[in-house]
């Protein structure tokens, strides 16, 4: 073969290797354990055909010339290769109570968020060092900033973990940087899941911050669990941020670059919202046994709601904060009782609606309002308990201001 071209000692590579030989003679190739190969009637190999599960590098898989597919944020995703565009599939969701209309995204414009702006101590690590994370907010990162020096070769790598429920114990859960110490996980679904890792060199790394990408996007998810890794082959790793607690140390993180998004669920013809006046409304309706917990039964990316059977309680969480000074205001009342104000301050903080529970055929209203952001939804809720044997019917209704 000394007279052939590369090109061509390769292509008969690798035709000897899917006819089950290996190049330059010795053992057979272990092809046959691995592939099933499908060929036409002139012996012209049509299909080969994977024994097993494989994996492959993020936006590897190329279907012709024109489309490059890819875990994109973590979902479905493709790029163009002509116009270098990037697309999410929209997908739907199959749960125990039939699907979920699709949702899509709906971006921002891209901005920057200090996730824990503290950088006032250094601390340092040898070899290696994780830190659990919780995600405040809805968003696409690009770009992001870390506080850390090394001498040899720094890997990054992050991992989303599998769905777990958190009890928290501490104040960490106030400032959403939770330690493993401080938390009670329950109902564990899904396993860890690295979704990015890059190595940065030496001369990259800065202790006064320095950015890098993430490749391919990623999707934070508000209140999603991860663990960040800084690892090097060797060495100390110089890294800059605060003491949450007395004895738990994280680090400076700043998104540089990235998109926040609220998920819109699309609706079928019939549901199409009231669109008169100045604002848009959607309603929501979701009926559920009394003596069974119903975790998130309404997500719409800015507040979720959960039913707590043991104390009959309406759950409200707030996932993305509206702008400006203030926060979100409740104020629930049920029947002749008093009624209850209720201050959201902390995002992704479980608040009860109405403190004492909403019991067998009592009935609950409740308003949500943003206090300085007239752009921010606000919602009525209407809940019905028929019965600690039967079931409580629920009753959302969004209102979207029209901005122009």
């Amino acid at each position: 073969m000394a007279n052939l071209s590369y090109e061509d000692r390769k292509a008969i590579e690798k035709y000897l290797f899917l006819n089950g030989y290996t190049p330059g003679g010795g053992s057979p190739s272990v092809l046959n354990e691995l592939f099933t190969i499908q060929r036409d009637a002139n012996g012209d190999i049509e299909k080969v055909i994977s024994l097993y599960d494989f994996q492959v590098p993020p936006q590897s898989i190329e279907v012709g010339e024109a489309i490059k597919v890819s875990d994109l944020t973590q979902e479905l995703g493709y790029t163009t290769n002509y116009d270098g565009r990037q697309y999410i599939v929209m997908n739907y969701e199959i749960t125990d109570d039939g699907s979920i209309n699709p949702t899509v995204k709906d971006f921002a414009e891209p901005s920057s968020f200090e996730l824990q702006p503290l950088s006032d101590i250094q601390e340092s690590f040898t070899n290696s060092v994780s830190f659990p994370l919780i995600a405040v907010q809805n968003v696409i990162g690009k770009t992001y900033n870390l506080k850390v020096a090394t001498t040899s070769e720094l890997t990054i790598k992050l991992y989303r973990l599998g769905t777990t429920n958190y009890v928290g114990e501490s104040q960490t859960q106030e400032l959403l940087l939770l330690s493993e110490d401080d938390l009670i996980a329950y109902d564990v679904k899904g396993e860890d899941t690295l979704i990015v890792s890059e190595t940065i060199k030496p001369t990259q790394t800065n202790i006064n911050g320095f950015d890098f990408d993430l490749k391919p996007l990623t999707d934070f998810v508000a209140g999603a669990a991860y663990r960040l890794e800084l690892s090097v082959p060797g060495g100390n790793i110089e890294v800059k941020g605060t003491m949450v607690t007395p004895t738990f140390f994280f680090p400076y993180i700043k998104r540089q670059y990235g998109w926040q998004y609220v998920n819109r669920e699309l609706a079928f013809k019939d549901d199409t919202p009231t669109t008169g006046g100045n604002a848009n409304a959607e309603f929501y309706h979701y009926s559920f046994k009394s003596g069974q917990d119903k975790t998130d039964f309404f997500n719409d990316g800015l507040i979720k709601l959960s039913w707590d059977a043991p104390g009959n309680d309406l759950e409200l969480y707030m996932l993305t904060e509206p702008n400006g000074t203030g926060d979100m205001v409740s104020l629930a009342t049920k029947g002749d009782n008093t009624p209850v104000s209720t201050y959201i301050t902390q995002a992704n903080y479980k608040y009860d609606m109405y403190p004492s529970g909403v019991n067998a055929t009592e009935g609950l209203i409740a308003w949500i309002s943003a206090e300085d952001d007239e752009a921010y939804p606000s919602y009525k809720i209407y809940l019905h308990n028929a019965g600690s044997s039967y079931n409580s019917n629920v009753e959302v209704k969004k209102i979207i201001p029209k901005i122009v």
